[in-house]
């Protein structure tokens, strides 16, 4: 498990254990959520409309985090909101492990 900015997430098999690894995850790649253990808590902070989609901002703890959504599922600003990936790849030693 990775355990990052409130958020555990599941780490690729096969990593040595106190390595550091970086998660990457397109905004496309997540979906916002109740509240959970393996979701980034936050709070929204920009909702940019794409037309039939809308990229939400997410204030964290640590960096922010951007999600989209489809059109009319767009959280209020202000409000509380919680991003899980739906498909991430992680990095280590500058190799993708899936």
């Amino acid at each position: 498990m990775v355990k990052e900015t409130g958020a555990s997430l599941p780490a690729p098999p096969g990593l040595p254990t106190g390595q550091e690894i970086v998660y990457g995850v397109r905004p496309e790649y997540l979906e916002l959520t109740p509240e959970r253990p393996d979701a980034f808590p936050g709070s929204v902070s920009v909702l940019e409309n794409l037309g039939t989609h809308t990229l939400v901002t997410l204030e964290t703890a640590g960096p922010l985090i951007q999600a989209v959504v489809a059109e009319g599922e767009e959280p209020a600003l202000g409000a509380p909101a919680w991003a899980r990936p739906r498909r991430s790849l992680v990095y280590l030693d500058g190799r993708l492990h899936t």
